[in-house]
């Protein structure tokens, strides 16, 4: 016992690593746990080999490389990212749900962009007017639901991006033949903007880059649409995107604006509130 106990510490490297999740939680504290109750029967059994009292002795209890995990519970809270640990969290996440969707074989995104539109107007249940973002490759393909909503008389409003003032504006949309492509390639009514009134507008139908089931979403990265549903909470919010941008979990700060509704080709997923 002269040259000690040599102890192996489990550390989280912190930013730019991914934080160890519930599941890593429940089995390193359950292998610590059991690693403290077998030490703790060691000091017993060397307490009972011990020299008689009064004896000289170097001999001292062996202590738990864990001391702080004693009466821990199993599921202790995930770490909370801040700050720049945060915005590295959503970068790598952005970039996961890119390639994901990247990936794709072009007749796949066809073919799910079509179930998703399907499945989005049947969930619109007579709203009028229908705010809907116009897509660009690679996103989900609106173009379908916008022919749809436009032969049943519903009425279209699209975004206009404001790059510099990095806003949202709005105009009806009374055929997609106005349609051409704008700020950052996305298609716009360039020259046949007809305004509309956000506060008329009971939903909006948005991209999403990655997602979770709690309805936290990533967009590009400029935040065009949390700061347009932000000062517009009444709408009902959809989110669009292929499962296979689903990620376990986003980071959101009080700034991230979360989905009521994502509709994926393969679910439909309510969030509760």
């Amino acid at each position: 016992m002269s040259e000690g106990v040599q102890h192996v510490r489990c550390v989280w490297k912190g930013p730019g690593t991914i934080p160890p999740g519930p599941a890593m939680y429940e089995g390193t504290y359950k292998l610590i746990n059991f690693y403290n109750f077998l030490l703790h029967k060691l000091n017993v059994f060397l307490k009972k080999l011990s020299p008689p009292e009064g004896a000289q002795t170097d001999w001292q209890p062996l202590p738990s490389p864990f001391p702080e995990c004693r009466d821990r519970t199993i599921n202790p809270p995930v770490p909370q990212i801040v700050g720049t640990d945060m915005c590295t969290s959503k970068e790598a996440l952005r970039s996961s749900g890119r390639e994901a969707r990247a990936a794709l074989p072009e007749e796949s995104r066809r073919i799910f962009s079509s179930r998703i539109c399907e499945q989005v107007a049947q969930i619109l249940n007579g709203m009028d007017p229908v705010l809907v973002y116009v897509s660009k490759p690679p996103e989900v393909d609106t173009h379908s639901l916008i022919h749809t909503l436009l032969s049943r008389d519903r009425s279209v409003v699209v975004p206009i991006i404001e790059r510099e003032e990095r806003n949202l504006r709005l105009s009806y949309l009374r055929d997609p033949l106005h349609l051409s492509p704008s700020t950052f390639s996305v298609p716009e009514p360039i020259g046949h903007e007809i305004p509309a009134d956000p506060g008329r507008i009971p939903v909006a139908i948005v991209p999403l880059i990655a997602f979770d089931r709690k309805g936290h979403r990533l967009g590009y990265g400029a935040g065009y649409y949390d700061r347009f549903l932000s000062r517009n909470p009444h709408m009902v919010k959809i989110g669009l995107g292929f499962s296979c941008q689903e990620v376990d979990a986003i980071p959101a700060s009080e700034r991230d604006i979360s989905m009521d509704v994502i509709v994926t080709e393969q679910d439909i997923i309510r969030i509760r509130k």
